[in-house]
């Protein structure tokens, strides 16, 4: 491996040979922000090394991608870069639309109000021609809240080398802005298309189950992770709730058995924050959420107590909470 590109990942097995550089398509996924998408194409543009295809697939927005793309078209991107126009179907099924319309070896998703420094796809290419055995490489990156740099991502979600499997059972270490090998990724079903977010996180599940490959990670600062307050999920309810449906989900992988507990203890955790939220929020599924609770033998006691109140008297729950819920927004999740 090259020095100038560390890198995070399990051991290559012995004799690995390098394979040879693969072509990249670059899919960019685009929901009602068309008018940041130029600052993202110009990032690509800027690479050192440039995509073979570029792919922005415009979730059925109402106009503007465009003529956002059609500066692009000339210059360095030119020949390279096309649209698709979607029917809107959410995060999920843009990015597998793309995936499939891709003609790459290697597909990198980018999201269309972020960027890449200049050497970001040049060290994805790099690290996955040197590393074969991959089926997922991605890199570090800065994350700025509407402009404000807070700080690497690789602070808030370390990324895991040694139990690859059992830590994405309860965490997304993955940064988003991955490059995948194109056919794996199309054979184990790619994102998930049902769940309004969470739909990257069943995505690396799906592959690294596939077994086509581990993940690697670049511990390079190589692109800007732009949250703004409007993109934030205020949805903290509709996080919590399906991150409980994917983690139900996760239980019909082939797990072992301390896999499995591991899930248990997981999906048991976010059952008591599904139902807190739902409680203090007032929503119309809080005695389900409650219920819930109360038929889980894994919980303990008290939160089956809890849940029993919630789901007889949910508003006593809630004031006794002291509060209703300001819709805080889920840490790692945005809408586009």
């Amino acid at each position: 491996m090259s020095d100038r590109w560390p890198l995070l990942a399990p051991p290559a097995p012995a004799g690995l040979v390098p394979g040879r550089e693969p072509r990249t398509s670059v899919v960019i996924p685009t929901y009602q922000v068309s008018h940041l998408l130029p600052a993202a194409l110009a990032s690509l543009a800027a690479q050192t090394l440039l995509p073979d295809e570029v792919l922005v697939c415009d979730d059925g927005a109402p106009g503007g991608v465009d003529e956002a793309v059609r500066p692009f078209l000339d210059g360095p991107l030119q020949g390279r870069l096309r649209v698709l126009h979607l029917p809107h179907r959410g995060a999920g099924a843009t990015r597998n639309a793309g995936t499939r319309e891709s003609v790459g070896d290697v597909v990198v998703y980018l999201d269309a109000d972020d960027i890449w420094l200049p050497d970001r796809l040049a060290a994805l290419s790099q690290t996955m021609t040197w590393r074969p055995d991959l089926a997922l490489v991605t890199t570090d990156a800065f994350i700025l809240v509407d402009g404000v740099p807070t700080g690497p991502v690789s602070r808030e979600r370390a990324f895991e080398v040694d139990d690859q499997r059992g830590a994405l059972l309860e965490r997304n270490y993955v940064f988003g802005h991955a490059a995948v090998r194109r056919e794996p990724m199309l054979s184990c079903g790619g994102f998930d298309e049902h769940l309004a977010t969470s739909e990257d996180w069943i995505g690396w599940q799906r592959l690294l189950w596939s077994g086509a490959g581990g993940f690697g990670e670049v511990p390079q600062v190589l692109a800007e992770y732009r949250r703004r307050s409007t993109s934030l999920t205020g949805d903290a309810l509709g996080y919590r709730r399906d991150r409980v449906r994917m983690l139900e989900g996760f239980r019909r992988l082939p797990l072992s058995e301390p896999e499995q507990a591991r899930l248990e203890r997981v999906l048991a955790r976010e059952r008591r924050r599904w139902a807190r939220a739902a409680v203090e929020a007032g929503a119309v599924d809080a005695r389900g959420a409650s219920r819930d609770l109360v038929r889980d033998v894994g919980q303990p006691w008290r939160a089956r107590a809890t849940g029993l109140v919630g789901a007889v008297a949910p508003d006593l729950l809630r004031r006794a909470y002291g509060r209703r819920s300001t819709d805080r927004p889920a840490r790692y999740c945005r809408i586009r």
